[in-house]
């Protein structure tokens, strides 16, 4: 077949009698060559083999990594050029890809070949769906969503690749929906595998041709910003490790949650006809605008309102503020609660079990949050609620593998150990390095009190200190949350700062370099941005101190959890044990163990994450084992 595109639109399914290959992706001034002869193959697969820099994206029939089907891989390897290689694809007449074939070999040598340079816009489930093709990289890739992210993290506008082409080339692609269709009520949605391949080999190589100029264009500005180093230390490394954290999965005990799923149903039962008792009638809990009729109307309760003072909330924190206020409001609480785990997890999780996998594949997104930190979802795994014992129950549903166990290994205090490094305070470092309970010490150091005469209730307030310095809380915030005068406060944080006067020298510096520089930044160069302050109201400075204080700490806390999982993932690997990562919460890693692996998965994980980063305070990780989640902890 030759690669000039010719189209007999007679022949397309009924989606794309309107569409041509020249207007599949009219913006973008991209030559597609299609690879779906052998003398096309062959020149492609000898250009893929010189080529120092290629950026490569892959067509699947669906967004879902664990289990969409591979239908082609377009690469560009010189801007204004774009390769498809169809896969297994019906409309490749005589020649496609296939598994197993020397040309499949050609193209697993020529993808991941050592010491070229390689590029891919969300790069994780790229390598995902190629992983699990057989058609693994086991080499660097540059991400160009993470550098994106890096570059604009304020940024409010799509972080996918058209958007961006649009905004910097201005292109203006065609959407994946053009070609497949939104699905829907009485609407057909078709996969890449459906699309003519002409149409597929266009639409994909401007893909691959856009990746290729953004990674290009992008390089300049993460020099200047000093960008590099977190990107190719940090975040670059850890992609791979999330899609093979995204393919394992976890295992979920669906019997348990159905059963658990029947008693938080009795129990929401329960408490509406307690709520409607308090409320003098029935109506619906879950609406927002019936609850708030009845606690503020009703019931007459102080009405909460949000920021702008102008709308009515029975948000959670508008709730907890009530507090006390009326019997109603707790009961009112825990249905929330109940119902969000009712319908979030132990409704929801079994029926996203994979059927080919027999677990939950979660996704992780390192594009999201400011400071860094990972995210979850579909589902979101990071949120279920530990301290209720409703929600530990949930965490009960994950279990180990046949014959395995679950692995928990939690940083200890490592915010307030990254506090103690970025401010070289002596006390504070001394403190850790003897092993002291670190709000104990505090309480000691502010009441001036020995250790061990350290009451419960200063250990308390010494932890929303503690806490509170490491997210630039102020002495409002303090007496709001410890139940004391704003006076009493200032008098607090004063002797805090007496006793640990580096902290104070450090978060008064984080403020000027916020006022001066407009901007902060990690220990690995995670930036975020500030406006001018001048000219803000004292609630917009005072909020921007907050999350300028907040920013390195946070932020730097999870760049050593980032590295700590690419220093295990590789250790894993290398020693060909058979446990996995299989989740991140924050400061915390859960594995899958395997049979027999125990012993060595304990220390394994506790010397990657203690020495994942050298800090002046030493770092501590807590492991703990059980047969699910919840009894690790």
């Amino acid at each position: 077949m030759s690669n000039d595109l010719q189209l007999n639109l007679f022949e397309m399914p009924a989606p794309y009698l309107a569409l041509s290959a020249e207007t599949a992706n009219p913006g973008a001034p991209t030559r597609p060559r299609l690879a779906a002869s052998d003398a096309d193959f062959a020149e492609f697969i000898t250009r893929l083999g010189n080529a120092e820099f290629f950026a490569f994206d892959t067509e699947t029939t669906g967004l879902d990594m664990a289990s969409c089907d591979l239908v082609g891989i377009s690469v560009c390897m010189d801007e204004g050029e774009g390769w498809y290689v169809p896969v297994e694809h019906p409309n490749a007449g005589e020649w496609s890809l296939k598994r197993g074939s020397r040309a499949w070999r050609a193209m697993a040598d020529g993808l991941a070949r050592p010491g070229a340079k390689r590029a891919a816009h969300n790069a994780k489930f790229d390598l995902g769906v190629l992983k699990r093709a057989g058609l693994p990289i086991n080499q660097p890739v540059y991400d160009t969503l993470l550098a994106q992210f890096a570059l604009e993290p304020l940024r409010r506008g799509s972080l996918g690749l058209k958007a961006l082409a649009r905004e910097q080339f201005g292109w203006q692609m065609t959407e994946i929906a053009e070609l497949i269709g939104h699905g829907g009520a009485g609407k057909t949605q078709f996969t890449m595998r459906d699309v003519p391949l002409e149409i597929a080999a266009r639409y994909a190589a401007a893909d691959a041709d856009a990746t290729f100029r953004l990674a290009q264009a992008q390089q300049p500005r993460l020099k200047v910003l000093d960008l590099e180093r977190l990107l190719y230390e940090v975040e670059f490394p850890l992609v791979p490790v999330l899609a093979d954290m995204e393919l394992t999965g976890v295992a979920i005990d669906a019997p348990y949650l159905g059963a658990l799923s029947a008693e938080l149903g009795r129990r929401m039962t329960a408490l509406e006809k307690e709520i409607y008792a308090q409320a003098g009638k029935p109506f619906n809990v879950g609406s927002t605008e019936q609850l708030a009729n009845v606690l503020y109307r009703v019931l007459g309760l102080p009405v909460q309102t949000r920021s702008d003072g102008e709308r009515v909330t029975t948000s959670a924190w508008a709730l907890e503020d009530l507090r006390g206020k009326h019997p109603i409001v707790p009961m009112v609480l825990e249905y929330r609660e109940l119902s969000k785990l009712k319908g979030t997890y132990a409704d929801a999780l079994p029926a996203l079990v994979n059927p080919r996998t027999g677990r939950v594949h979660t996704t992780f997104n390192q594009g999201v949050v400011i400071t860094g930190r990972l995210s979850s979802s579909n589902p979101n795994l990071q949120n279920i609620p530990i301290v209720s014992e409703m929600g530990r129950r949930v965490r009960k549903a994950f279990i180990a593998q046949p014959g395995g166990e679950v692995l928990s290994a939690d940083y200890s205090q490592v915010e307030l150990r990254i506090l103690a490094h970025l401010a070289n305070d002596p006390m504070l470092r001394e403190a850790f390095e003897r092993d002291e309970d670190i709000h104990k010490s505090t309480a000691a150091a502010i009441y001036s009190v020995p250790l061990a005469d350290v009451t419960t209730e200063q250990r308390g307030f010494a932890k929303r200190v503690n806490f509170g310095i490491a997210y630039g809380m102020g002495a409002r915030s303090l007496a709001a949350s410890a139940n004391m005068t704003e006076r009493q406060a200032e008098q607090f944080i004063a002797q805090y700062f007496r006793r640990f006067s580096r902290v104070k020298a450090w978060l008064d510096g984080t403020r000027r370099e916020m006022n001066m520089r407009h901007s902060v930044q990690t220990m690995f160069g995670r930036r975020r941005p500030f406006d001018d302050m001048r000219g803000k109201s004292v609630g917009e400075r005072n909020r921007a101190e907050r999350l300028a204080i907040n920013h390195p700490v946070q932020g730097t806390a999870a760049e050593v959890i980032k590295i700590a999982m690419v220093k295990l993932h590789s250790r894993l690997n290398a020693g060909g044990y058979a446990s996995r990562i299989t989740l991140q919460v924050h400061d915390e890693l859960v594995l899958d163990v395997a049979p027999g692996e125990l012993d060595e998965m304990r220390q394994l994980v506790r010397e990657e994450m203690e020495t994942a980063v050298p800090l002046s305070v030493r770092l501590k990780a807590e492991v703990t084992v059980g047969p699910n989640w919840d009894d690790a902890e």
